[in-house]
């Protein structure tokens, strides 16, 4: 019987990847950046099975899924998840923090790989608020005006299509 981590991931997964193929599909003209959006929707998240995400992952991801994020309690929750997250950020690209210059580091597709995944991550949560964690983000990751402007327009982008 499949966890609650891995049903979670999966789903988070299919989530990410409809996103993924909705502006791949419908916004992006750049046949090899639409190459890209969908590769990237295959592999989205493939280290939360690897050894070093997994276990951690199993044990937070019952209670994230009831916290409100930006809260103390999802601060402590990451807390306890650090070491895994440290590796899911060292190797999954669309993750400002695994970039030097944070998002000014990434390019397109990994920008919208980034918003895809927040977007999805916050229709998971309880009091779930995209825009509320686009303006969290714009402080946490010092977005210029310019980058703030270019993810929201990607969020507007799926909410016109119903995510």
């Amino acid at each position: 019987m499949e966890s609650e981590h891995v049903r979670g991931v999966r789903q988070h997964k299919a989530d990410v990847a409809a996103r993924l193929h909705t502006i791949a599909n419908e916004l992006v003209q750049d046949l090899s950046m639409r190459e890209d959006l969908l590769r990237r929707a295959e592999i989205h998240d493939d280290s939360k099975f690897s050894e070093e995400e997994m276990g951690p992952f199993e044990r937070e991801t019952p209670l994230l899924k009831e916290l409100v994020y930006g809260t103390p309690e999802y601060q402590e929750s990451l807390g306890r998840l650090k070491p895994a997250l440290d590796h899911h950020y060292a190797v999954n690209d669309h993750h400002p923090q695994y970039h030097k210059k944070g998002v000014s580091g990434m390019n397109t597709a990994q920008k919208i790989e980034m918003a895809c995944d927040w977007d999805a991550s916050v229709s998971r949560q309880k009091s779930g608020d995209i825009y509320k964690g686009l303006e969290i983000n714009r402080s946490r990751f010092n977005l210029s005006d310019q980058q703030f402007s270019e993810l929201k327009g990607y969020i507007d982008f799926l909410k016109e299509r119903g995510f």
